[in-house]
């Protein structure tokens, strides 16, 4: 009977250790002129593509008070959060060079001021890259870029056997086992928790 009330000791002790030895994610980066300025430094050259084109027109008509579509010159798509107050990222299921159907959820968010929505396609794209800041707890601004989108007339999950695509694996093992070790619950737990707890 006493090794069975030492379980939920040991399973507790285990979590922190396992918290302990997960390397910590970058934090959302802080709201204010100065440190926009600081991140900016920073993260400039490796974001430098994540902006809205020069020229890319918004889609009056495709666009609310939340987002806003826009077009450039390509016919390239880019998804911008417009609403005035910040927005926590709850989920994020779509990831670059990924097929999204028409009413496939993109991601979860709360706007402040607004409920919790879930945001979904209404249209097939092919998505052509998203900004690695929009992550689960992150911080939405407004006028942060989401992601770019190819527009596509259709759409469909098929794979050509003869590619041998199907049977490979697409990354290498150790990026496989550091994706499987992201998707588990243990992991976003101990990233979130490090990140902004009381917005999670």
């Amino acid at each position: 009977m006493r090794t069975l009330k030492n379980i939920p000791m040991l399973a507790v002790l285990l979590l922190a250790f396992a918290a302990g030895a997960v390397p910590q994610e970058p934090s959302i980066p802080q709201s204010g002129p100065a440190a926009a300025l600081k991140q900016a430094a920073v993260l400039k050259p490796s974001l430098a593509k994540y902006a809205l084109p020069a020229g890319a027109v918004r889609i009056a008509s495709d666009s609310d008070e939340l987002f806003g579509w826009y077009e450039d010159r390509d016919g390239l798509r880019y998804l911008v959060y417009e609403w005035g107050k910040p927005a926590t990222v709850y989920s994020v299921t779509v990831a670059d060079r990924q097929k999204v159907s028409p009413g496939r959820e993109l991601l979860i968010l709360h706007p402040a001021g607004r409920s919790k929505g879930k945001v979904k396609a209404t249209a097939s794209f092919k998505t052509k890259w998203i900004n690695p800041r929009v992550i689960p707890a992150a911080a939405l601004e407004a006028g942060m870029l989401i992601g770019c989108f190819i527009p596509t007339e259709i759409a469909h999950d098929s794979v050509n056997n003869d590619t041998g695509k199907a049977n490979k694996l697409a990354a290498s093992w150790g990026d496989s086992l550091g994706g499987l070790w992201r998707s588990t619950g243990i992991y976003d737990i101990c990233r979130q928790s490090s990140a902004d707890f009381k917005s999670t």
